[in-house]
C-alpha cells in the first residue's frame, strides 16, 4: 500500500455528490494509481474515493467534496 501526504482543497461543483478524489497525474503516476482506483482518504475517520486525474498547479493537492472532507 503506497501513503501520500497531500493537502486537501475544494472539489469542482461538478464533483458535488460523487465519491472522486481528484489527483494531480504526476502524483497518480508516482504512485502507479490508475483512474477509478480506490483511495483511502485518512484524517481523524477514514473515507474513500475514486481516484480521478487532474492538472493543477499544485501538484500536492488532493480535490474532494465536502461529504468527502467531512467524512475523513
Amino acid at each position: 500500500m503506497t501513503e501520500e501526504e497531500l493537502k486537501v482543497a475544494e472539489a469542482p461543483r461538478t464533483d458535488a455528490g460523487s465519491p472522486i478524489a481528484r489527483v494531480h497525474t504526476d502524483v497518480m503516476k508516482r504512485n502507479r494509481w490508475a483512474t477509478g482506483d480506490i483511495l483511502e482518504i485518512a484524517g481523524s475517520k477514514k473515507a474513500y474515493a475514486k481516484a480521478w486525474p487532474m492538472v493543477d498547479e499544485d501538484s500536492e493537492l488532493i480535490r474532494i467534496n465536502g461529504n468527502l472532507r467531512r467524512a475523513a
